[in-house]
Parts: structure tokens; C-alpha cells; sequence
């Protein structure tokens, strides 16, 4: 890849969305199956940012050091209206930035990466959504 977000627009949300509730009966094996498809969907999205990794700053280490800083959102609370609290969602994304060492000191990167997080809002969750 040649960019990183050649990265981002080949990624895909995963939003297996089950509301619940207060009314729902749900036994221990129902809540541990969700759990169970969180932790799925977390490690499914660790596994994109080790190819973000492999893919886009392996090959340009070569040419120089580069950083990338990654945030995990729950982007529940950014849709409208929002999710449920009671709500068994996955529904994740990254906000990531990277950079190369010569072009920036540490507080640039953290900047980018809150601006790429607010970018993150209720319209990129319409998208998304489709």
C-alpha cells in the first residue's frame, strides 16, 4: 500500500448490533457469547492494525523511521441518536495517523491524531451505515 488511507478504505466495520432490554431475560451462556464476540471483533481489528503495520511502514522503513499512533473508537456513542447503553455492539474503528521522524516531534503526532478523531463524528457513522 502507498498511503495509509488506501488502508482505511479497504477496512470494513463489522456492526453485529443486539438490543437488550431491561425487560430481556438473557442467561449467563447468552451474555458470555456476546462477550465472547467482542473479544472476536477486538482481536479482528488488532489483526488490521498489524497489516496497517506491515503493509504501509514495513516498507517504508527503508527510506526513514516513521511512527504510527493508533486510538480505538466505540463509535456507538457517535451515531444519531445514539446506541443503547444496553446495546451489545461491535461496531469499533481506528483513528491512526503516522509520520515520518524528520517531520514532526511527538506533540505534532498527537494532534493529528485528535484532529483525525474528531473527524470521527455523526456523519462518518452515516456513511458508514450507508
Amino acid at each position: 500500500m502507498s498511503d495509509i488511507s488506501d488502508v482505511y478504505t479497504s477496512l470494513e466495520t463489522d456492526c453485529d448490533v443486539q438490543s437488550m432490554s431491561d425487560s430481556d431475560t438473557s442467561s449467563d451462556e447468552d451474555l458470555m457469547e456476546h462477550l465472547e464476540d467482542d473479544i472476536i471483533n477486538w482481536l479482528r481489528y488488532c489483526r488490521i492494525a498489524q497489516r496497517i503495520v506491515r503493509d504501509y511502514l514495513a516498507p517504508n522503513r527503508a527510506r526513514s523511521l516513521s511512527s504510527l499512533m493508533m486510538h480505538s473508537l466505540d463509535l456507538r456513542s457517535r451515531a444519531v441518536p445514539p446506541f443503547s447503553v444496553n446495546c451489545f455492539c461491535n461496531f469499533l474503528w481506528i483513528a491512526a495517523q503516522s509520520m515520518n521522524h524528520t517531520d514532526y516531534d511527538q506533540a505534532d503526532l498527537v494532534t493529528k491524531v485528535r484532529e483525525s478523531i474528531q473527524r470521527i463524528d455523526e456523519n462518518f457513522v452515516k456513511r458508514m451505515h450507508g
